[in-house]
């Protein structure tokens, strides 16, 4: 058990961690500035203003993250799209028995039970394909729009990047001439920039359209990683509801119909239409948190505010 504290101008709170499982509490919400010491802090705790009662649905979703709005997209969604045969094909082999309703209540219920690991393993497998997305799109997009010769954006505003980098983080872009002469190395230290960046409009500009590109980019990302899955789950589920109406002369029944049309509709979309929509998603992520890093926040160019 590994039990951490954090101490805020605001807030106290602990976290306790126990076999990969945290959860954080919180103790007080008045502490006076003098105690604040950022190096106390060892994970993110929820905010005081949280933590009234009003604020109840928003401390919950910080406790436990996959209720925030990215999780249910990102993880959740393809999860639910990846279990959503199961019920009909268990149903289809208990189909005309006393017990057909409650099999398919149980299935159902115990298919959503197990969504948070099915999220995590989701997750895993977007995780490990995104560099070979990243490496057919010519390289993370959030990379090649801030290189010097992408046309995406001009290099006036670039340069302006650059210096709100410099002002923030103590870091500029790389040189155009580093570019020109490694490559690599050029996108490796943009990729440091970037993360930056991203750090940056968590703060600033959590909810905001980057962040909703960014959840629909991890949605199509995650469920290409799992296409071989996916698609081999609806083969089962279609083979599954096959199963009474050939072998044991049932009487052909609604299930059959879902999970032929779920089938026909996967196999195509995870391993036609997903590589694009996930470039798709990407590229609008990136644009977006790139203009929005430009415009809000300190040293923002509108207001020139430090």
């Amino acid at each position: 058990m590994l039990i951490c504290c954090k101490i805020g101008p605001n807030y106290v709170g602990i976290t306790i961690n126990y076999r990969g499982v945290g959860v954080s509490l919180m103790l007080s919400k008045r502490v006076p500035v003098r105690f604040y010491n950022r190096s106390l802090a060892s994970v993110p705790l929820i905010p005081v203003e949280n933590t009234k009662l009003g604020g109840l649905r928003d401390t919950i979703r910080t406790m436990f993250g996959i209720f925030n709005p990215y999780e249910i997209r990102a993880r959740i969604l393809p999860a639910v799209m990846l279990v959503f045969p199961v019920p009909f094909a268990v149903l289809s082999l208990a189909f005309g028995s006393q017990n057909a309703g409650a099999v398919a209540a149980w299935t159902s219920a115990v298919s959503i039970a197990f969504l948070f690991v099915v999220s995590v393993y989701i997750r895993t497998r977007g995780f490990n394909k995104e560099k070979k997305l990243w490496a057919s799109w010519d390289g993370p997009p959030s990379t090649r729009y801030l290189r010097w010769s992408d046309p995406t954006f001009p290099k006036e505003t670039k340069g302006l990047i650059s210096e709100k980098c410099q002002r923030l983080f103590g870091v500029p872009l790389p040189s155009e001439q580093l570019e020109k002469e490694n490559g690599k190395t050029y996108d490796e230290e943009i990729f440091k920039v970037f993360r930056m960046i991203r750090g940056a409009l968590f703060m600033w500009n959590k909810d905001g359209l980057w962040e909703i590109q960014n959840a629909y980019y991890g949605y199509a990302r995650n469920l290409y990683g799992c296409r071989w899955e996916w698609s081999g789950i609806a083969l089962v589920a279609f083979l599954a509801s096959l199963i009474k109406p050939i072998f044991f002369n049932s009487q052909w029944n609604w299930t059959i119909v879902i999970t032929t049309i779920y089938l026909v509709l996967v196999v195509p979309y995870a391993f036609w239409v997903l590589p694009s929509t996930a470039e798709s998603f990407a590229n609008r992520y990136a644009e977006n948190a790139i203009m929005s890093f430009l415009l809000v926040g300190p040293g923002n160019v509108e207001s020139g505010e430090e």
